[in-house]
């Protein structure tokens, strides 16, 4: 199990961003997600990335196709239950018991024999919205900044209420990067590769750790 990106929905992307840019990390590309209604500003590792996502067009993610992904639910995570982290993993067929009752999503941004596989977790909503999907052809080389150039991405951990969960989804976690921690308060880690001088760092407005 490899993690390709996580997201995490903000209203203040503004904030956000310039919190990001002010601890020293560079800024990759951008883009709107058409007919979703969302869009993101986008920081890259050595092999993953982390996306900032917020809502744009109000009407287009509640629109019939994006309603279904329940994205605008989590969205608005400050006025529910739900996370505000989402989990693209990449694809392998090691996942598919993860995915197997996924449901699969159409936007109108990807080739039209695609979907991506979701993970809505309506019945957990404190988990993250959690997808993947197969791509075809070869895969293209990424030209973006780099940050942590010199270190990977070792352990993800997601600060959850254990107690709320109603599924099996953690139990289909045995391995050694995604990990659920039990937590009051709802955060995500990155852990990277050791270096001699172990720092860590909290950017408050996302509830995200990041060890380096």
């Amino acid at each position: 199990m490899k993690t390709n990106h996580i997201f995490i929905f903000c209203d203040n992307h503004e904030e956000v961003v310039n919190e990001l840019l002010a601890f020293g990390f560079m800024e990759g590309s951008n883009r709107i997600h058409p007919n979703q209604g969302t869009q993101n500003r986008k920081f890259y590792f050595n092999d993953f990335f982390i996306e900032i996502l917020w809502v744009h067009n109000f009407d287009e993610i509640q629109n019939e196709r994006s309603k279904k992904s329940k994205l605008y639910e989590r969205a608005e995570h400050k006025t529910n239950t739900c996370s505000a982290f989402g989990l693209c993993l990449n694809y392998s067929k090691e996942e598919d018991e993860l995915f197997e009752n996924c449901y699969k999503y159409k936007p109108s941004y990807i080739p039209s024999n695609m979907f991506i596989e979701v993970l809505k977790n309506e019945d957990s909503p404190s988990l993250p919205w959690t997808f993947r999907w197969q791509t075809s052809g070869t895969k293209l080389k990424i030209n973006e900044p780099i940050n942590f150039s010199k270190q990977k991405l070792s352990k993800i951990i997601f600060g959850i209420k254990k107690k709320t969960i109603e599924n099996n989804y953690l139990e289909l976690f045995n391995n050694d990067e995604v990990f659920f921690e039990d937590s009051k308060e709802e955060f995500v880690k990155l852990i990277f590769t050791k270096s001699d001088d172990k720092k860590a760092h909290f950017f408050e407005s996302l509830n995200l750790i990041i060890e380096y």
